[in-house]
């Protein structure tokens, strides 16, 4: 009997012993994955994936195209859930990815998916688009913009600067005299390009900027001498001081319909300018506004009430002056309008 009491005992040791090992490391199991997505936005994708229980040793993305490595990327975990941001991946190419979370030995992996990145009008608020002559990157430096910079990348012969946030300002003479510089693309979350951050772009011949823009600082593009092409949103209220003074290849501009101010010398001596039309909206007109503008064939003021003037506001030009029918008298009689009296005439007449 005590034999066989000591045989039990030993037995019922083991096993327990064995239950015990079964509750370490090797036996503890992942949380389930609820759900995995991933969103694409522009130039930029963001993978997302949720767990049954806020626990796991490690987390993760894999994601690869073609018959390449899969890259992989551990994330933190918050709550029950992890993502992941990657940007400037090759647009049009479809990537396949998932998720994955360990424990001790055991990993769990969500179902393999894809995405294709494409490439939308106009960059996110937190990325700046530019092409350079050469193919490569544009320096950056410390205090060119009001946001840190996250990465600057060439890909697919576009350029795009990264930034931890929304960009408002690009800072006093950040690309001035660039040589580099072919084109760019301004975000919608600008509000101001500040005093002479283009200046002097020599090879810079196309600027296109995104609704939000509100103004245009003293020489931005001053001296952006091959510039032929400029895309202003309707958001842009005040053209500054030179603003776009000698842009000699500008041959026309749309002025936006909200904006009320046009600064000192803003267009001057703008040589291949056949037209401007001037919105309703605009109150004031500067000195020398449109001084040198000679290959202007037609100049319209929209506006009932002629807007405050200064002097040589269109010395150079020989064009007419369109305003509307009832107002001819009332800007014949107005300071500084009155030197271009002969010029002025009712826009039914065009």
């Amino acid at each position: 009997m005590r034999r066989r009491i000591a045989i039990f005992t030993l037995a019922a040791i083991a096993i327990l012993s064995g239950c015990e090992e079964q509750t370490g490391s090797e036996a503890f199991l992942p949380p389930e994955i609820v759900s995995s997505e991933a969103s694409v936005a522009g130039r930029k994708v963001v993978l997302t994936c949720t767990l049954s229980e806020p626990r796991a040793e490690k987390c993760g993305f894999r994601w690869w195209t073609g018959g390449e490595t899969p890259s992989e990327t551990q994330c933190g975990l918050t709550d029950n859930s992890f993502s992941l941001e990657l940007r400037n991946l090759d647009k049009g190419v479809s990537y396949e990815w998932y998720a994955f979370a360990t424990a001790g030995e055991s990993e769990i992996r969500s179902q393999v998916k894809t995405f294709v990145l494409d490439i939308p009008n106009g960059p996110d608020e937190d990325e700046f688009w530019y092409v350079t002559r050469s193919g490569k990157t544009v320096g950056v430096r410390e205090g060119m913009f009001d946001v840190p910079v996250i990465s600057n990348t060439y890909n697919d012969s576009l350029g795009v600067i990264s930034f931890d946030g929304t960009l408002t300002v690009i800072g006093m003479g950040a690309f001035y005299l660039n040589e580099d510089l072919a084109e760019i693309v301004i975000p919608s979350g600008v509000r101001e390009l500040a005093y002479s951050c283009f200046r002097e772009c020599l090879n810079l011949t196309k600027v296109t900027i995104c609704p939000g823009l509100e103004r245009v600082g003293d020489t931005a593009f001053h001296n952006c001498q091959t510039l032929s092409t400029l895309i202003l949103p309707e958001t842009v209220k005040c053209i500054d001081k030179d603003a776009f003074s000698h842009c000699f290849s500008l041959s026309s501009v749309d002025l936006p319909e909200e904006l009320y101010s046009l600064g000192q010398s803003a267009f001057l001596n703008c040589t291949s300018l056949r037209e401007i039309v001037i919105p309703k909206t605009v109150t004031s007109i500067g000195y020398r506004a449109f001084d040198g503008d000679y290959s202007l064939e037609r100049i319209v003021c929209l506006a009932e009430d002629p807007p405050v003037g200064a002097g040589q506001m269109f010395k150079g030009s020989d064009a007419p002056i369109y305003v509307p029918a009832g107002s001819v008298e009332l800007y014949k009689a107005a300071e500084f309008w009155r030197t271009y009296s002969s010029r002025i005439v009712s826009l039914e007449e065009q």
